[in-house]
């Protein structure tokens, strides 16, 4: 009840125990350094070997200018490591996500019917609406608001039914709204008013406040604006004489991979700024406070608030979004590239995307990337801020790790619809969309492969030892994004992420 921390930092020492971490630094803002409990004094100067080699390779990552290493909020309290998702529970979750497209697809061509629309269109829009917000506000929202549940957030059950009943059976003169905008009104004003009537009553403090702000809505908002242009971009290919007709056909290609790109190197920028300065920094400050009153309880400081108290496990709500997010843009992109064929009925630009997909995905994961970055940046001298933005840190190595078997989602969607749409329509031409083209089997399946070879290769080359992250040493040893490690995620993080995403 006193605000302190009480994840702990575990890692494998060479015979597998679990050793706990802490760590203890400089003093900060003029405290003197806390003093930390008796249960942790023993516990101090623990290291294991691993830690050990990776303390010299991180050594050896520094340049002769040592000016791009910044002590970035010096810790002492002890954090969790940021949990990610398993390789075959995401392949089971994959099966999961698209049996739900299954009975999506059911309601919605039912609700075509005359005598269904009304009936049919409430389960449509409420099941949308309870998959993407309610885990959200069930395990996400509960730990950035007030750092445990209430059960004030059950509201979000009654609220996801509701707000997409009212929207999809409204009905203008003798008209309703089409399906897919009134579903997206529904999940706007869903967010909006969950938003409203919980977090914002049950913020714990300011910090918590802050927190919650700075990852929900920039989220929400960058990936609404991705999904729009991968939108208008399939649009503009099924227009005669649009913009795209002027691009160079391999360029055209990896426009798709390159919008999702772009949602998830932006939305773990903004993952990284609110760790660090929403979460790492109110939690040392508190933590000081609490420790300088305890060491001298007649002062004037210890008679005052103090820095606003943040609870929980910050931990699983992020690894939870990261989750999410990985889960996301690894298969917008696939689907970006396959529905762009079914519309239009060109293929000619699905083998660049899917080249550029692979060769990035790649690099990134096994390290290539983000060494040859390094390298580059440190030869022409570039300003430390760019150096620090291609090293990785714990919320892009969860992100990696959370790769491996994420990607099977929308080929296995797209599968599972084709066969919705051979049964219902009598029709097996409709079995992998030969009934719009032929070509689109075909991109089906070397979307498939694509994804299940690069599995493969990362999984190679990381079993031969040939793989490596430069660490993020602009970072203090022992600072909780700097440690490359991960824990367990929840099935509610499953539940969100997989939910969400189809």
């Amino acid at each position: 009840g006193s605000g302190l921390c009480t994840s702990e930092l575990v890692s494998l020492s060479d015979d597998g125990q679990a050793i706990e971490q802490t760590c203890s630094w400089p003093p900060v803002d003029g405290w003197t350094r806390p003093r930390l409990r008796d249960d942790d004094e023993t516990d101090v100067s623990v290291e294991t070997s691993k830690s050990n080699e990776d303390s010299s390779e991180d050594e050896d990552e520094l340049s002769a200018d040592d000016s791009s290493v910044v002590t970035e909020c010096p810790t002492v309290c002890k954090y969790g490591l940021v949990p990610a998702m398993e390789w075959w529970k995401a392949l089971l979750w994959c099966a999961i996500g698209s049996s739900f497209a299954v009975v999506l697809m059911l309601l919605f061509r039912c609700s075509h019917f005359p005598w269904g629309w009304r009936l049919l269109r409430v389960p449509f829009g409420a099941l949308i609406c309870c998959c993407v917000w309610v885990p959200n506000w069930l395990v996400n929202a509960p730990i950035l608001t007030c750092g445990g549940f209430h059960p004030r957030f059950w509201l979000v059950v009654p609220i996801a039914c509701t707000v997409p009943a009212c929207v999809l059976t409204a009905r203008f003169g003798d008209k309703h709204i089409n399906a897919v905008p009134a579903v997206i009104a529904s999940c706007w004003l869903t967010f909006a008013i969950c938003f409203f009537v919980m977090n914002v009553p049950l913020y714990l403090s300011s910090a918590h406040r802050s927190l919650d702000s700075s990852i929900g809505p920039p989220l929400f908002g960058i990936h609404f604006l991705c999904g729009f242009f991968s939108w208008q971009f399939m649009r503009a290919q099924l227009v005669p004489g649009s913009w795209v007709d002027s691009i160079p056909e391999p360029l055209l290609g990896i426009i798709p991979p390159l919008i999702w790109m772009f949602c998830l190197l932006s939305s773990l920028y903004v993952f990284k700024k609110s760790f660090l300065r929403r979460y790492v920094e109110p939690k040392e400050a508190r933590y000081a406070w609490e420790e300088a009153r305890e060491a001298a309880p007649g002062s004037a400081d210890a008679l005052s608030d103090g820095p606003p108290r943040l609870r929980g496990d910050q931990e699983i709500a992020f690894g939870n979004l990261i989750a999410f997010l990985s889960v996301s843009c690894h298969n917008n992109s696939s689907l970006a590239i396959v529905t762009g064929v079914i519309q239009s009925g060109d293929a000619s630009a699905c083998v660049w995307s899917l080249l550029f997909m692979f060769c990035s995905h790649v690099s990134l994961r096994t390290g290539l990337a983000q060494r040859v970055g390094v390298a580059l940046f440190e030869h022409v001298w570039a300003p430390p801020f760019v150096r620090r933005a291609v090293t990785v840190h714990a919320l892009t190595y969860a992100h990696y790790s959370n790769m491996a078997g994420c990607g099977y989602l929308a080929p296995l969607m797209l599968v599972t619809c084709s066969i919705v749409r051979a049964i219902v329509r009598a029709d097996a031409e409709c079995l992998f969309y030969f009934d719009r083209d032929p070509c689109v089997a075909r991109v089906l399946l070397w979307t498939w492969a694509t994804v299940a070879f690069e599995d493969l290769m990362v999984a190679t080359l990381w079993g031969l030892g040939c793989c490596s992250f430069p660490a993020a040493v602009w970072l203090n040893r022992g600072h909780p994004l700097r440690r490359l490690a991960v824990g367990k995620l929840g099935v509610g993080g499953y539940m969100w992420a997989y939910g969400a995403s189809s």
